[in-house]
């Protein structure tokens, strides 16, 4: 009692400190669906022949980290299996950096894991024609696809990196 009756003013200003610090972070779960939402259509916009989906998103106003988990990128003309899936991708902002004008962040990829098979592949060299790979895998352009692209030949089934 003795610090409160001595300074009642920065006793005041703490405790509204304190309160809005913990306003902002009940707040920002409640953003989640919007940043989510906004996240996934950003990158989607931005992607030619592939999509994202994105099962949650979490934007931690105080500590000013965005974690993206569940993050797949998935080509448009063979969604299966996903070409890169991310279970959790977290950027932690700079704020110091912020105040010169500058975006800086230090990301975190855990556990990711890309899927490329060899229709995916060649789908992607032909310009995402579903008509290339279709026949590349029946095999009625398979000799002549592999001497036009001898790195085709590397890749001849699905695996996992």
């Amino acid at each position: 009692m003795g610090a409160y009756r001595k300074h009642p003013v920065l006793f005041w200003i703490g405790g509204f400190f304190a309160t809005l610090i913990v306003a902002v972070f009940i707040a920002s779960f409640f953003l989640d669906d919007i940043v989510r939402a906004r996240t996934q259509a950003a990158m989607n916009q931005k992607l030619t022949g592939y999509h994202v989906a994105l099962d949650r998103a979490h934007l931690q106003l105080v500590g000013g980290r965005l974690t993206l988990n569940g993050l797949k990128i998935i080509q448009q003309a063979h969604p299966h299996p996903a070409v890169a899936d991310v279970p959790i991708m977290r950027f932690h902002i700079e704020w110091k950096e912020l105040l010169s004008r500058r975006v800086v962040a230090d990301v975190l990829i855990s556990h990711p894991q890309v899927h490329i098979d060899q229709t995916q592949l060649v789908a992607e060299l032909h310009g995402s024609s579903q008509d290339c790979a279709a026949q590349f895998s029946r095999g009625s352009r398979r000799n002549r696809s592999i001497e036009e692209y001898p790195h085709v030949a590397a890749v001849s089934r699905p695996r996992t990196f």
